[in-house]
């Protein structure tokens, strides 16, 4: 840029960068705030699952009444007990569900989906805030179940005569009871490829 033409000089660092750098620039912003968002809804996501995953855990034990001197109860109550406390005094329980549970529960699947939304990674609107909300929270509940029935799983093949395996046994026999009886009747599970999903069948 060396030039003994003042006007030449003054002109050239008038236009730097060039456009196509800073076109490179830009796009290279772009990309590491697409890294940060990726981020940042990743560790929101694991934090709300696992958050959600325990006030359903909290409102399940309440259904079987479990006892209060379990490990997985008094740690299901005491991870959950600052936010659930607050909602009980204005959503009341009953003796087998646990209403203000379930409502954080909901409320946090309402703050995910709201970020989700702000980042650019979802749609706005009725739908996906409110019932979208509820579906997630549905998909928590599933992924709470298949967590406790591997836990279980693994349990029985390495130490039966701990009380973790005791726990999950009491938890998971709603559920798992009914597959129980279906192979303990002799009737055969097969599952067909449609042009969408998998279909169960039974013979």
């Amino acid at each position: 840029f060396l030039t003994s033409n003042w006007a030449v000089q003054a002109k050239i660092l008038h236009c730097w960068p060039p456009p196509h750098l800073e076109w490179l620039t830009t796009k290279q912003v772009k990309r590491e705030d697409q890294k940060v968002s990726a981020i940042f809804l990743l560790t929101l996501r694991l934090l709300c699952t696992v958050f959600a995953c325990l006030l359903l855990l909290r409102a399940y034990l309440k259904f079987l009444r479990a006892p209060g001197n379990d490990p997985i109860t008094s740690f299901a109550y005491t991870t959950t007990q600052w936010a659930v406390g607050s909602v009980s005094r204005f959503i009341p329980r009953t003796p087998t569900t646990d209403w203000p549970s379930i409502f954080v529960c909901y409320l946090v699947a309402v703050i995910y989906q709201f970020f989700h939304w702000l980042m650019g990674s979802g749609a706005g609107g009725f739908f996906p805030f409110f019932l979208g909300s509820a579906v997630l929270v549905v998909y928590w509940a599933i992924e709470l179940a298949m967590f406790a029935a591997l836990l279980f799983c693994i349990l029985s093949w390495v130490n039966q005569t701990s009380a973790l395996y005791r726990t999950l046994s009491y938890l998971c026999y709603p559920f798992l009871a009914p597959i129980k009886n279906l192979f303990r009747s002799g009737r055969t599970l097969i599952f067909l490829r449609s042009s969408s999903s998998w279909l169960p069948i039974l013979f």
